[in-house]
This record gives C-alpha cells, sequence and structure tokens, in this order.
C-alpha cells in the first residue's frame, strides 16, 4: 500500500472541462472525454463523473452517459454549496472567479483553465475524492483507486530536497482544513495576479495575454496545493515523465497523464490536431493515433471536431510522413489506419456533398410547384353580384374610378369597362 492509503475505496473520480468541446486546428480530439471514458472501461469500483459548464451539460451527457458516466453541471452544484455554512465563503469566491474569468471580455484558453484549476480544489473541498484532468487516464486494462487519509498531489522528487510538484491529479477526503487551506490561498494567491495586470486583460483586444501574467496563473495553484513541510495531513503521489515530456506516470497508482499544453498562448505550431498525429506516428503510438482519429470523426452533425476538408488535408499530410520514415510493422500498420481514415473522410465529404444536392434539386422542384400553382380566387359573397372594380367612362368628362355591385349579366345597365 501507499503511504497512508486506507483501503480500496468507491471515491469519486472527478474530470472537469470547462468551455466549448475540442476544435480544430488547435483543439486536441478527445482531448475532453477520452481520458474519463478510458477510465470509466477500467475502473469499475469508482464511480466517474465529469464536470462541465451547464451550456455544454447536455452535449457531454450524450457523449459520455452511455459509458456509463455521470455527467453534472458546475453551477448548480456551486449554488447548492451556498447553503451549508462551511462551504458558503469558498462557494462564492469561486463564483467570482468564475463571473471574471469567462465574461465576454476574457474567457481565453487560459482563464477556463483557471476556471478548472479553481474548481478541481472547491470540488475537494465540498465533494472529497479523486479530480483529474480530462487527459489523465488508467495504463492497465482494468484497476481502481484506493482511499487515503490525507491531501495528494503528484511530486516528483528529484533529490532529497527538490521537488517538482504538479496538480493534474489531487485526492483528499470531504471538507478537510488541508483543502479548505489550499483553496484559500488559491484564491488569494488569484486575486493579487489579477491586480497586478488589472486592465492589461482584454482577450478581444490583445491577446495573447503577456507572459509573465500566465507564469504567475500557471504558478497560483502550484503554490496552493503545495505544502512540503505539511506531513500530517498531507502526502505525494511519486510520478515520473518521459524523455520528451510528453507523458507522466504514477506507477503505484497504474495513472499517465499526456500533456497537450492547449493553455499555452506561445505554442511553436499553429495546428495542434496535426502535430499530435505526426507525434503519434513518429513514436508509433498506435493508440493515440486511433483515439486521435476516431475522436476526429466522433462528433455529432451540429458540432464536429472541424471541416472535413481540411482534416482530410492534414490526415493525407500525415500519411506521407509516415511512409517517408523507417518502415516497421507498427509504421506500417500507422499507414494502414490513416488511409483507411482517408477513405472514410472522403465517403463523409461525397454523403454530404450528394446532400447538398438533393437538398438543392427538391429547392428548385419546391419552389417551381409554388410558382406553377394556380392561385384561389375567393368565391363571391352573393351568388348574384360579385363585387369588382369598374371605371365608368362617361361623355365629356374625367375617367372617374368608383367600386359598384355588378349587376347580372343580362341586365341591362350602365357600360362598364372591367
Amino acid at each position: 500500500m501507499l503511504h497512508n492509503e486506507s483501503s480500496e475505496s468507491k471515491d469519486a473520480v472527478n474530470y472537469v472541462f470547462v468551455g466549448d468541446p475540442p476544435t480544430y486546428p488547435m483543439g486536441v480530439p478527445g482531448h475532453d472525454v477520452a481520458g474519463p471514458i478510458a477510465m470509466a472501461k477500467a475502473n469499475k469500483t469508482n464511480p466517474v463523473v465529469f464536470w462541465c459548464l451547464d451550456k455544454q451539460l447536455k452535449f457531454y451527457q450524450d457523449q459520455l452517459e452511455k459509458h456509463g458516466i455521470t455527467v453534472k453541471a458546475i453551477e448548480p452544484h456551486v449554488e447548492s454549496c451556498l447553503k451549508d455554512p462551511e462551504l458558503k465563503e469558498a462557494a462564492e469566491q469561486f463564483q467570482t472567479i468564475m463571473k471574471t474569468l469567462l465574461a465576454e471580455t476574457r474567457n481565453a484558453a487560459r482563464d477556463r483553465t483557471t476556471v478548472k484549476e479553481a474548481f478541481s480544489i472547491f470540488l475537494l473541498v465540498s465533494n472529497g475524492g479523486y479530480f483529474c484532468d480530462t487527459n489523465v487516464r488508467p495504463i492497465l486494462s482494468s484497476m481502481s483507486l484506493p482511499s487515503f487519509n490525507t491531501f495528494n498531489i503528484p511530486d516528483q522528487k528529484t533529490s532529497a530536497n527538490e521537488h517538482n510538484p504538479e496538480c493534474w491529479m489531487m485526492y483528499s477526503p470531504p471538507k478537510t482544513a488541508r483543502a479548505k487551506e489550499s483553496f484559500r490561498k488559491f484564491f488569494s494567491n488569484w486575486e493579487k495576479t489579477e491586480k497586478m495586470f488589472e486592465g492589461q486583460l482584454n482577450s478581444k483586444i490583445a491577446y495573447p495575454y503577456p507572459e509573465k501574467f500566465h507564469t504567475c496563473s500557471a504558478y497560483d495553484i502550484i503554490v496552493a496545493v503545495w505544502q512540503p513541510t505539511d506531513t500530517k495531513s498531507s502526502d505525494y503521489f511519486n510520478y515520473v515523465e518521459d524523455e520528451d515530456l510528453s507523458t507522466a506516470t504514477i506507477k503505484d497508482l497504474g495513472i499517465l497523464k499526456r500533456y497537450y499544453n492547449t493553455h499555452i498562448q506561445d505554442l511553436d505550431c499553429d495546428n495542434l490536431f496535426i502535430e499530435e498525429l505526426l507525434k503519434a506516428v513518429r513514436d508509433e503510438n498506435l493508440i493515440q493515433l486511433r483515439e486521435l482519429l476516431h475522436y476526429t470523426l466522433d462528433r455529432p452533425p451540429n458540432l464536429p471536431y472541424g471541416p472535413l476538408d481540411k482534416i482530410l488535408s492534414d490526415v493525407r499530410e500525415v500519411l506521407q510522413y509516415a511512409k517517408s520514415l523507417e518502415q516497421t510493422a507498427i509504421r506500417a500498420e500507422c499507414c494502414k489506419i490513416l488511409a483507411e481514415t482517408i477513405q472514410s473522410i472522403e465517403q463523409e465529404i461525397n454523403k454530404e456533398n450528394q446532400s447538398k444536392i438533393v437538398s438543392s434539386n427538391s429547392t428548385i422542384i419546391a419552389f417551381a410547384g409554388l410558382q406553377a400553382r394556380p392561385q384561389p380566387i375567393d368565391p363571391p359573397k352573393d351568388k348574384s353580384q360579385t363585387e369588382v372594380k369598374v371605371t365608368l367612362v362617361e361623355p365629356k368628362s374625367a375617367e372617374t374610378t368608383k367600386t359598384l355591385n355588378a349587376p347580372k349579366a343580362d341586365d341591362d345597365g350602365p357600360k362598364a369597362k372591367v
């Protein structure tokens, strides 16, 4: 057992995603749902809960509930916590963070990440259990997560006095003093950072934000949850990173974290979609390649990942890259997967084009039908009389237009020009 581990439990594994689903080209397909779905498939002991904004609740219910994942909205939960005297202050502080950072003039990737971080600590206070970033997943096909009697975060101990704490997975029993203190520190750090850059943060006018602001925001949560001298109420999950720092592993828990860094403002690329595909091919990571392509296409028609023509062009480019590498059995399989995906996208594009043609033809036919259809004539109000407009021609006077009751056809009367 790990230090301070109490037992196998049914603590919830909470995932939090703030904002719209990832979109082409800077959103990674499946970044929001792949981790939770993998956890739900492998872990039949701990319930998996996915938290999102109320605006995206329906979308994620449709995507995740079929996998046995409970989907909840953030806002109603915080509202309910206002009624608990023990949670009221923290709930009000979180609402302040959310209102500020999701305002129309903010709501940038860095802002949404901060809201996610704030809610992750708040959730440890109100509910306890595990919090995970959405790109945290199990390594094994079957696993469960234990309970602890302390607050836990990942830490990489490089030496006796050097640490590299992280916050992409955390654990706490509910309503502990340690979790409450972490949230108070986070809110205080956040207020100081906002004040420091007051007047400089408007995503509609100037984005990226100042680099120093990004750095401060990234460290606000680390400083809040990292308490190295508190050994009675804190413990740490030891993790190791791979050579290119793209993943981290907590072997004792069977957990893998993928670093996508979608919140970083100064990424060297302008197309994260193709970069992730290229990396999967380069690393011969068939699981990641399949997953990226699956979640690219597994989206409802009303909210697609991106334009199919651009996605097709990128996948073709990745296939050419895969063919240029030294061929191994795994890379040959990569080429096969990419070629099959290209064929699927081409078929989908053809379907869309055919649908547009049929829709266009139907519109033309319908319009032509409306033009050719005879217009109905209202029946006369009286069988013996029909109200018509006539112009009487009188000698030596101007033509005068009047509305008269027209006589029957066999009735002698003034001659009218109808």
